[in-house]
């Protein structure tokens, strides 16, 4: 019989049957560990004492509830219970069964100008799924590196952030693409809740719940993802997207409202004014952008400045 128990999980529910001696039956569920107790006497009642702040740690960690369990010999309903009362948000099942770990809640709160830089790169060049909680971004195989900034800013961890292909090349030319794919509803959800929605290509408007200090980076990131800087000796500065959101960054660089261009808007500055534009966006301070379209800023700066009048006062 002992080598029995030994095998049999101590905090495992069973049921029995109990018969009264007028007949009267009722059923009772106990575990093993009741059940030894019942048989040496012991009083049923036990303190579990828990090292709280250690094992919330270990929890937000990575651990498992069944691992913590079997460490801290209680059962696992006794320590979901435990982390429950101590305000700890438990995973669910696919977060569990996750290999890839990054930060979910980036984009919870927009508070520095790289989460604005990449809510913004995301608005111009990346998608939110409409039927599953994907966040995807696909560049040129020469833009990969910036995938992977991308997957720093998160703290990813786990093997393949970023994955490469070539294009089927049914309609055109087959190009090398990098592409970074992220499935997380929380993720999902903080970008919809900054406007960030769902087949947003004709309808996207300014995005929500931006500080007005971060436009600036915002903006930048939607240059670097939807944007064009000159290298000629015209410096030039374009942006196509829908209506709404060109609207909204045209008024504080100064220039014109969105014009038609083929199937979809766009604004465009030249000249000095093009060169304000860099010079606000890509302030020498800023940390996060398209490494390309940085070294085009910069060697439109070093060029100078004609004589002619600046149109349009930039503001942002």
């Amino acid at each position: 019989l002992g080598n029995i128990i030994r095998t049999i999980p101590m905090d495992r529910q069973h049921t029995c049957t109990v018969i009264l001696p007028n007949q009267d039956t009722f059923r009772v569920r106990y575990s093993l560990r009741c059940l030894l107790r019942w048989c040496r006497m012991e009083p049923m009642t036990q303190t579990i004492s828990l090292p709280t702040p250690e094992l919330v740690e270990e929890y937000r960690s990575g651990k498992s509830l069944t691992e913590l369990a079997r460490t801290h010999g209680v059962a696992r309903s006794t320590l979901t219970r435990h982390l429950t009362q101590s305000g700890v948000t438990l995973r669910t099942h696919s977060e569990n069964n996750r290999i890839h770990h990054f930060n979910e809640h980036y984009f919870d709160t927009i508070d520095t100008p790289d989460k604005a830089y990449w809510l913004g790169f995301i608005f111009a060049d990346g998608s939110v799924g409409s039927s599953r909680f994907d966040t995807k971004i696909s560049l040129a195989i020469k833009d990969l590196e910036h995938l992977e900034k991308f997957a720093q800013c998160l703290d990813y961890s786990g093997p393949g952030a970023v994955r490469t292909g070539i294009t089927n090349g049914q309609t055109r030319k087959p190009t090398e693409y990098a592409t970074i794919n992220l499935r997380s509803e929380t993720l999902w959800r903080g970008l919809v809740d900054k406007g960030c929605v769902p087949n947003k290509t004709m309808t996207c408007t300014s995005p929500f719940n931006v500080p007005a200090e971060f436009n600036r980076d915002f903006i930048r990131g939607v240059v670097d993802g939807d944007g064009y800087v000159s290298i000629d000796r015209c410096p030039a500065v374009e942006i196509v997207g829908a209506r709404p959101i060109l609207s909204w960054i045209a008024r504080p660089l100064g220039m014109s409202e969105p014009k038609e261009h083929k199937s979809i808007w766009r604004i465009r500055s030249a000249g000095n004014h093009a060169l304000d534009v860099m010079e606000a966006l890509y302030y020498p301070e800023h940390t996060m952008s398209l490494t390309r379209k940085n070294e085009r800023v910069r060697a439109n700066l070093a060029r100078g400045r004609t004589n002619r009048a600046t149109k349009g006062v930039v503001n942002v």
